[in-house]
């Protein structure tokens, strides 16, 4: 169990891009950072390229905590969130759960527990670690083996999907980014 003090729980998005990176560039993506330098770190690691001009991504987040969640878990540290010393209110985002979007335009699908793409249902969009070795083992074992499936036949059904859709809609061409 990960116990905090004053610090966000573990490098997050460091062992992600470490661990995912290989495989997501055999595809042509890129680590967030090389066209967003971006101060914060440790929420999220996010993969991007472009395909027919049409954005794609892979987006690895921890979800963000709040209330509405204290129910589902019987993790005491998830119950009681570190809260920022500043007094603003802000807590860290979860410790042990994460999600993994497949975006392409503004739709996304997410990668499930199952093994699928889809919309979660049930909690399957959220895959859990205990700690920064079960995220490591968890990412190369179960989620690094379905990017290349299950995420590319994910993001190539929905880039056809949206090609279609512009080339039936002239108007919509301006989402094209």
């Amino acid at each position: 169990m990960i116990k905090i003090i004053d610090q966000p729980p573990i490098k997050f998005d460091e062992i992600v891009r470490t661990t995912v990176i290989k495989t997501v560039a055999e595809f042509g993506f890129v680590f967030e950072e090389e066209i967003l330098p971006l101060p914060d770190k440790e929420l999220n690691a996010s993969f991007y390229r472009k395909r027919k001009g049409i954005a794609e991504g892979i987006s690895i987040f921890r979800r963000d905590y709040s209330d509405e969640y204290k129910d589902e878990t019987d993790d005491e540290v998830e119950k009681e969130p570190y809260v920022y010393s500043d007094n603003s209110g802000f807590t860290w985002i979860s410790r042990h759960w994460f999600q993994i979007l497949l975006i392409v335009n503004n739709s996304f699908n997410y990668l499930l527990t199952t093994g699928e793409a889809g919309i979660g249902r049930n909690g399957e969009q959220y895959w859990c670690f205990e700690d920064e070795q079960d995220l490591q083992k968890l990412l190369a074992e179960k989620i690094v083996p379905l990017l290349p499936t299950i995420a590319m036949t994910a993001l190539d059904e929905k880039l056809e999907n949206e090609l279609e859709y512009l080339a039936k809609s002239p108007k919509a061409k301006h989402l094209i980014r």
